[in-house]
């Protein structure tokens, strides 16, 4: 059991924190014996395989990208964030994309469909939107693209969650991988 309050895990490196399966509280969904295989938890920054994952008010894990594989996840205030963590402006497989003439044009990043055009701006016409990548209607597995422009804002992250019984949220709760605003 990891409970985290008032306080952050954050990470940047590579991290694993692993349970044995004997060590798991919940009783299993359908009452047979229950093995959790944690089937996200190669090639992220950030591995949680345990039993039960409680964060509370005040709490934040945070990392560009994280598997979180438990019987139990509770969010009760707190938070698991990957917010602005993915590629920088002008970066990423559908970064937004920028005027080549003139100032302040620039589009938004693509990922499981296109990114947002630019509005015109003085002597420019309006940017078309990074192009789609990614699975659209599947969980995204790789970084989100950042905005065009010097400016553009950074693309979020990837969290991905496998929860064998139950995943319970406060109000306060939050689960959130969104990428940022641009400057331009």
């Amino acid at each position: 059991t990891i409970a985290i309050s008032a306080g952050s895990l954050s990470h940047s490196g590579k991290m694993q924190a692993t349970e044995a399966a004997s060590a798991f509280p919940d009783p299993p969904l359908n009452g047979s014996d229950f093995n959790l295989s944690c089937p996200c938890s190669g090639g992220y920054p950030l591995t949680l395989q345990l039993g039960r994952l409680t964060v509370l008010t005040g709490g934040v894990v945070a990392a560009s990208a994280m598997a979180v594989c438990a019987t139990t996840v509770s969010l009760l205030g707190g938070a698991l964030i990957a917010d602005r963590l993915g590629h920088s402006a002008r970066a990423g497989l559908g970064h937004g994309r920028a005027a080549t003439a003139g100032a302040g044009a620039a589009s938004g990043a693509g990922h499981g469909g296109e990114g947002g055009s630019s509005a015109p701006v003085a002597n420019c016409t309006a940017v078309a939107g990074g192009v789609a990548y990614g699975a659209q209607h599947a969980p995204p597995g790789t970084l989100g693209s950042g905005g065009g422009g010097v400016g553009g804002g950074a693309g979020g992250g990837v969290i991905h969650l496998h929860v064998a019984h139950s995943l319970t949220f406060s109000q306060s709760g939050k689960l959130s991988a969104n990428g940022g605003a641009g400057l331009d």
